[in-house]
């Protein structure tokens, strides 16, 4: 598993996990508790169902956003993983 980027947001670091060309996983985000502990994956979010993993992720004024390979730009509830 080789990740590609991590950043620390509100006391949680929020993991983003590199995908493999020829491997499906939409679902690239994981969020880590102090203690090492997964809290959470983000759901896969694709505007078609198909191959669309997250690229990018970055705290902007107080507020997670992650962005996949379609070009969503979401945001993302550090403590729930939830996309809003």
């Amino acid at each position: 598993m080789k990740v590609n980027d991590e950043i620390l947001f509100d006391g949680i670091l929020i993991r983003l996990i590199g995908v493999p060309p020829d491997e499906i996983n939409n679902r690239n985000l994981v969020a880590i508790d102090k203690t090492g502990k997964a809290l959470w994956t983000i759901e896969g979010l694709s505007v078609d169902g198909h191959d669309s993993p997250f690229v990018g992720i970055e705290g902007v004024a107080n507020r997670l956003i992650g962005y996949n390979r379609d070009g969503l730009r979401v945001e993302i509830d550090t403590k729930s993983g939830d996309i809003f």
